[in-house]
């Protein structure tokens, strides 16, 4: 078994001259496609217009993908790639990283140049140099979205990723991180977490953390590099593991703070859902509820719990239990509230999974607002929760954070005997719009900013 981890730098990029003007040109475009895929190697195809002389090219480390994209649109990136079409527009390159292994994951950038010096749009593409592996869609400071990308029959078994160096401090080394990979999924090498050909996943960046008082406190919370690690398998045994780095982007102080999230309650589309067990019958009724991110957003983390009714149970828990965890680690209860809500107050492997990250896509929501058992012997009982309560942390790029809460009731018109003979769903004909402002704290908490810690 050959396990390997990709930790060259790249190199490939390319130049024009600034100022260059695009083009929308109909015959002078180019495209790219991926093929021959295998561990190392890989051929970039490109199909260009008929007006197209040459075709600027890069390869790039696709975590780098804001800076270099920019900097491959203004031509400031070095070492130019050309590359002549033939009659028909097609031309081929083949890479090979295969000594050592650098698999990437990278990005193709390329921009057809016509006979006239114009340069169109730049397109890209992005390629996994290994058989079984990943591609990296999208990174920003706050999250990265990743996609499963197959050219073969083995599939990815399991996946990790935390703050590089909580893994070093765990692990010692990656190799060592790459070790333990292997021995926690050699019992059982098809693993249920398994991914599909062309699966996207979301993952924040985790803070490196450094704790006190044992388990229970944390002393410093810092942004960090990320690792990303994953095992492969054919099914039968554990053919594979790989690492690779995906560093902290740099800020952006242009970038201005997230707005408020839009909320839509449709009170006409009730939806019934009956579970029959063994000696009872579940009928639960829901209301979808969407939530549509605003301006500037990069993402937003949405947390329900049914322990949380209001704002003031949230504070009353928040003080209690977290505070005492990240007195030392921040200067004041905003920060730590964030950090808290944005799934970053986490004290175990580095194996978590986010569940509660939206990223550039309306979530639905659906609202449990009547539920009543039947069980075997004759009895019933009825739960009735006309009350919804929300906190949303929407997100920029730069993972600069606000806070909101959103409190939501079903309108008293649609209620019939409320907690005693359910909801009334006849004629309920009724969708509620509504914004869910997103403010600074000292507006949304009597919170105090606290001392710095000593």
């Amino acid at each position: 078994m050959s396990l390997l981890i990709g930790t060259a730098s790249i190199f490939f990029a390319v130049s024009c001259e600034k100022g260059e003007t695009q083009t929308d040109a109909p015959e002078n475009f180019v495209n790219i496609s991926i093929s021959g895929v295998s561990d190392g190697h890989f051929t970039v195809d490109f199909q260009a217009g008929k007006s197209t002389k040459t075709i600027e090219y890069a390869v790039c480390r696709a975590v780098n993908m804001k800076a270099d994209s920019v900097a491959f649109m203004e031509g400031s990136l070095d070492n130019i790639q050309q590359a002549v079409p033939g009659e028909d527009g097609k031309v081929s390159v083949h890479f090979d990283f295969s000594k050592p292994l650098d698999f990437g994951p990278y990005t193709v950038y390329a921009r057809a140049i016509s006979e006239s010096g114009q340069a169109s749009r730049f397109v890209k593409e992005q390629v996994c140099a290994l058989t079984t592996g990943v591609t990296v869609k999208y990174v920003s400071r706050s999250h990265y979205r990743l996609k499963a990308s197959y050219h073969g029959n083995e599939f990815i078994a399991d996946i990790f990723r935390q703050s590089k160096q909580q893994i070093l401090n765990s692990y010692g080394s990656i190799e060592g991180f790459i070790d333990y990979m292997i021995k926690h999924d050699l019992n059982d090498p098809t693993n249920n977490l398994s991914f599909k050909d062309g699966d996207e996943w979301i993952e924040k960046f985790f803070y490196y953390t450094e704790k006190e008082n044992g388990m229970y406190g944390i002393s410093k919370a810092t942004p960090d590099d990320q690792l990303v690690g994953f095992v492969t398998s054919d099914g039968t045994k554990i053919t594979g593991a790989y690492a690779f780095e995906i560093p902290l982007q740099e800020y952006d102080p242009l970038i201005p703070l997230p707005d408020s999230l839009e909320v839509e309650i449709d009170y006409s589309n009730p939806a019934t859902v009956i579970n029959e067990y063994e000696d009872v019958t579940i009928t639960e009724e829901y209301i979808p509820i969407t939530i549509s991110m605003g301006n500037n957003t990069d993402c937003y983390y949405l947390i329900s719990n049914v322990n949380f009714t209001s704002k003031d149970t949230f504070w009353e828990f928040f003080r209690e239990i977290i505070v005492p965890q990240l007195n030392n680690a921040f200067q004041s209860e905003e920060d730590m509230a964030k950090f808290y809500l944005t799934g970053n107050l986490y004290l175990g492997n580095p194996t978590p999974r986010t569940n509660n990250i939206y990223n550039r896509y309306d979530s639905i929501l659906w609202w449990v607002f009547h539920t009543t058992h039947e069980y075997s012997n004759g009895e019933s009982d009825e739960f009735y929760k006309p009350e919804l309560f929300l906190i949303a942390c929407p997100t920029n790029w730069n993972n600069e954070r606000l806070i909101g809460f959103i409190e939501v009731q079903v309108p008293e018109e649609y209620l019939k005997g409320a907690g005693t003979t359910g909801v009334e769903t006849t004629g309920m004909d009724k969708k509620v719009r509504f914004t869910a402002p997103v403010t600074y704290f000292p507006e949304i908490s009597p919170c105090k900013a606290m001392q710095p810690a000593q």
